[in-house]
C-alpha cells in the first residue's frame, strides 16, 4: 500500500485527531514522540477493540507521516491533520468543519483573517508535500493564501478585524471550491489558488 494511502483513516479517526491536538494543547511542530503520542492517543480506541491489527496500523501510519511531512527531525502537526482531515471519508462539509478546529482561536469558535491565510498556507504546503512535488514558487503562497483570506472576508461582508463563525467559513469554502472537490494534482492546486473569485 502506498504511503499516502494509509493516511486515508475513517473520518471518526480524523475526528479524534482533531481533538487529540486541541484538548492536549500539541505543539505546532513535533519531534518523531510527539507525533507517536498525537496518533496513540487518537487511536487508542481502535487499538483497544483489536490490538494485534490496530497496533499495526498505528506503525504504518506513523511510518507514513514521518515520510511524507518529516524533515530529519521533525514535523509540522497542522500539516499532517489537515492531509488525514482532507483525505477521509466523510462530507465536504463535516470535513471543513475538522479544518475551522484546526486553526480556530484557542478557547474561541472563530477564525481571524490571520488564521485563515494560515489554514489556507498549510492546506498548500500539505498537498504539495503529499503528492511528493515541490512548489514551482514557494515564495508566492503567502501572497497567494493572502489574497484567498480577503476573498473570504469580503463575501462574508467582514472587516478584516472582525471573526469568521464556523458556518460563514463552511459556506465560503463550499462555494469557493465548488468545483473542485478533487483537487488531484499540484496543477489543479495552483490554478484554484490562482484563480480570482469575484
Amino acid at each position: 500500500m502506498r504511503r499516502k494511502e494509509r493516511l486515508r483513516l475513517p473520518f471518526a479517526v480524523a475526528q479524534r485527531l482533531v481533538v487529540a491536538y486541541l484538548e492536549h494543547a500539541v505543539q505546532p511542530i513535533l519531534d518523531e514522540a510527539g507525533l507517536r503520542s498525537l496518533f496513540a492517543v487518537s487511536l487508542r480506541p481502535y487499538i483497544v477493540e483489536d490490538p494485534e491489527g490496530r497496533g499495526k496500523m498505528l506503525d504504518e501510519v506513523l511510518e507514513a507521516a514521518w515520510t511524507l511531512f518529516g524533515n530529519s527531525s521533525t514535523v509540522f502537526a497542522q500539516e499532517i491533520i489537515v492531509c488525514i482531515v482532507l483525505l477521509c471519508d466523510a462530507s465536504w462539509s463535516k470535513r471543513l468543519s475538522l479544518i475551522f478546529d484546526t486553526f480556530k482561536c484557542l478557547g474561541l469558535e472563530e477564525l481571524y483573517h490571520e488564521d485563515l491565510q494560515l489554514c489556507s498556507q498549510v492546506a498548500a504546503q500539505a498537498l504539495f508535500k503529499l503528492w511528493r512535488v515541490p512548489p514551482r514558487e514557494p515564495e508566492e503562497l503567502p501572497s497567494l493564501t493572502e489574497a484567498i483570506a480577503d476573498h473570504a472576508f469580503l463575501k462574508l461582508d467582514k472587516d478584516l478585524s472582525e471573526p469568521v463563525a464556523r458556518d460563514g467559513f463552511i459556506s465560503w469554502s463550499l462555494d469557493r471550491f465548488r468545483e473542485h472537490r478533487v483537487i488531484a494534482t499540484s496543477e489543479a492546486l495552483r490554478l484554484i489558488y490562482e484563480t480570482t473569485y469575484t
